[in-house]
């Protein structure tokens, strides 16, 4: 089944954590913290178990596929393999609205499987991104740095 045949059948939404700062000024040549607000933004996509065996462009050695999982969605996500030095953070994924369950999962949008499809081939979707999402603890632990496991 393509991400567009269940783009007709329903849509499926995963949530992203946007944090936003308010409040944060400098005063006489300091910076003073404001207070962070976490929201969070439904996107469309679905996900599916990372399996091994699936996996052609890239490897995580030493994480199970409890750990890991495919996210399908025409979003623009930033990466966790795509950040240089102390850029910024990759984006925190949510399977479920963390405003309802609080106990939901964070995962990491940790890279992105290349897909090229044939023009001439209609029935394949062009336009949907294959990002793979790791728990956000496992990263934390120091458990993966480009793609193998450090731990």
């Amino acid at each position: 089944m393509t991400f567009q045949t269940l783009r007709l059948l329903a849509t499926p939404k995963v949530y992203k954590e946007v944090k936003t700062v308010s409040g944060a000024t400098i005063d006489d040549g300091f910076y003073k913290k404001g207070t962070v607000v976490k929201d969070y933004e439904a996107i469309d996509g679905f996900e599916e178990p990372y399996t091994r065996s699936e996996s052609s462009n890239t490897e995580l050695s030493g994480v199970s596929s409890e750990e890991s999982r495919y996210l399908y969605t025409n979003a623009a996500l930033k990466l966790h393999n795509d950040l240089e030095g102390n850029q910024s953070l990759a984006d925190t994924i949510y399977l479920e609205d963390p405003r309802v369950n609080p106990n939901a999962m964070p995962y990491v949008a940790y890279d992105k499987e290349n897909w090229k499809a044939n023009p001439n081939m209609k029935l394949i979707p062009q336009d949907y991104n294959k990002v793979i999402l790791v728990r956000k603890e496992k990263l934390k632990k120091g458990g993966l740095v480009n793609g193998t496991s450090t731990v």
